[in-house]
């Protein structure tokens, strides 16, 4: 894939089924804290956003926190073949993605990349947080 979209791990596709995605796929990770609102939200009568999932997840609610740790495994399957073919040093998560992520996407990689390729790669949050397009936007424009 060359030009838009390229090296964006937000286009790994984690749904062969899922709703079409403006690069030209289907079930792409982009569209994916849509349907895991939509998933966990008739288990509940407050509307659910995805920062409300995580803050029930962070107070110990057994149900979003499963969710997450689910949803870090399906990211973390494609990673886990990013990891056996380019043996990157770390696989770093942007976005407000918490510990139950982070736990499952290592969980993929342990289960799912050459065990060399998974015992060198660390998994660990952005430092940027929920800030890296804004970041990102600042230092393109200031070039």
């Amino acid at each position: 894939m060359t030009g838009r979209g390229a090296r964006e791990l937000a286009h790994i596709q984690i749904d062969d089924d899922g709703p079409l995605c403006p690069c030209g796929g289907r079930g792409c990770l982009v569209h994916a804290g849509s349907a895991l609102v939509s998933s966990v939200q008739s288990a509940y009568e407050e509307t659910l956003t995805y920062e409300r999932i995580l803050a029930l997840a962070a107070a110990g609610d057994p149900g979003p926190a499963r969710l997450l740790g689910d949803f870090g495994r399906r990211v973390g399957r494609p990673l886990a073949d990013i990891c056996t073919m380019l043996n990157p040093e770390a696989v770093i998560v942007g976005g407000a993605g918490g510990p139950h992520i982070l736990d499952g996407i290592r969980e993929a990689i342990n289960r799912h990349a050459a065990p060399p390729a998974a015992a060198a790669v660390t998994v660990v949050p952005s430092a940027t947080g929920d800030h890296a397009d804004l970041l990102g936007a600042v230092a393109l424009a200031r070039r």
